[in-house]
């Protein structure tokens, strides 16, 4: 299957022609991201599980018989450019839909675009608002308010477990949905009654945080909730064992990366998944995907993004799945709202679109995984949590 870097003209913003083919054809699909640079370093294996999800779907005959292409974009952080892209996947290369728009930098620049021309745009990021807030997205995890919301709710859990109270807040400046976890999670973790003691931004392009670490022992908080890539938070973690202070450290589950089981200073570590952690070898509800993951890709380094990646072309799939005869836009917007209160087993929070309206987020689920000696574990079997999402802080 081929893969695609983007490119192509400013092309016009004119409604395209619905992809009209017979019911074996070929079924046509895109993934747009920030792929390269800084935010690379968190996405980038998450486009290509979905490229990998695409071969390994096309082994076992495709979806209703259709072949499956995914073209792969990287827009590069720039919004022009994504804008091109989106365009060019829709009107030049005939995709139907956009799976996995993992571009936390550039997606609000086709946002427009998608919602009047009517393109269903399957899966992302989870903090970006546009999930949360747009007809044309349909996110397959907890988005915006509710991916900040259990984030909170699963460090609190863990906290509460363990007699933590003091919580600090890290968080980065390079982008609004950073700014907005450094609001909004300390009034979460207040709400679900526990003390706030530090909130810090800091650049994830730094040099050195010992001076966010001074200010977080100085406070004296147990726990330290953090929105930054991986690198930055082994850079972080490593600058306050210089200063002798080891709090507990919790990351979203999209920053978790394997170079972390090898950090001393991260042992003990706790992140929050929405999908199921189907990296944890001995849970068994997630064996096909863990058996595909590990034959159609090299070994990944975020693997939780891609258990996202992964449900979010299964989400498509199982929307295509539904459409009968002729596959478009719009008889696949058909399909996914078909959907109602499914959950794949388990494997991800109960999801139900509806026609004209956004993501129904009315609870925010996750599973809970740490860093034990070097391993992933899940310190309470692969229990699944859903909390019913508070009102907005």
């Amino acid at each position: 299957m081929p893969s695609v870097d983007g490119g192509g003209p400013d092309l016009p913003g004119a409604r395209p022609t619905a992809t009209r083919s017979s019911a074996a054809a070929k079924v046509v699909i895109a993934t747009i991201g920030n792929y390269s640079g800084i935010p690379g370093s968190v996405t980038l294996d998450a486009g290509h599980a979905l490229q990998a999800w695409g071969r390994w779907v096309n082994d076992q005959g495709g979806v209703n018989g259709h072949p499956i292409e995914v073209l792969f974009f990287d827009d590069g952080g720039d919004l022009g450019r994504h804008q091109q892209l989106v365009k060019d996947a829709v009107e030049n290369r005939g995709a139907v839909a956009i799976v996995g728009l993992i571009a936390p930098l550039t997606g609000q620049a086709s946002v427009d675009y998608v919602t009047r021309n009517r393109i269903p745009v399957i899966g992302g990021g989870s903090g970006e608002p546009w999930f949360e807030n747009n007809p044309m997205h349909f996110p397959t995890q907890a988005v915006g308010t509710g991916w900040l919301f259990f984030n909170a709710a699963s460090t609190v859990d863990y906290a509460i477990q363990n007699n933590f109270s003091r919580f600090g807040v890290l968080h980065c400046v390079e982008s609004a949905s950073c700014e907005q976890a450094g609001e909004v999670w300390p009034e979460y973790i207040r709400q679900l009654g526990m003390e706030v003691v530090q909130v810090t931004g800091a650049s994830i392009a730094q040099a050195d945080f010992t001076a966010e670490c001074l200010n977080f022992r100085n406070a004296r908080a147990e726990v330290i909730l953090i929105n930054m890539d991986g690198n930055s938070v082994r850079r972080f973690a490593a600058a306050c064992n210089r200063q002798g202070y080891h709090p507990t450290f919790m990351q979203p589950g999209e920053g978790v990366e394997r170079a972390m089981l090898d950090d001393p200073n991260l042992d003990g570590l706790i992140t929050a998944s929405s999908n199921y952690p189907f990296l944890i070898d001995s849970a068994p509800r997630g064996t096909r995907y863990r058996s595909a993951v590990a034959d159609y890709m090299s070994p990944p380094d975020n693997l939780l993004f891609v258990a996202h990646a992964w449900m979010m072309a299964e989400v498509f799939a199982e929307a295509l799945s539904r459409v009968p005869g002729v596959v478009t836009n719009e008889t696949l917007l058909r399909g996914l709202w078909s959907l109602n209160n499914e959950d794949f087993d388990g494997l991800m929070p109960p999801i139900t679109y509806v026609e004209g309206a956004t993501a129904n987020q009315q609870a925010a689920c996750y599973f809970i995984v740490a860093i034990d000696s070097g391993e992933f574990v899940s310190p309470d079997g692969t229990e699944r949590h859903c909390r019913s999402l508070p009102t907005t802080p």
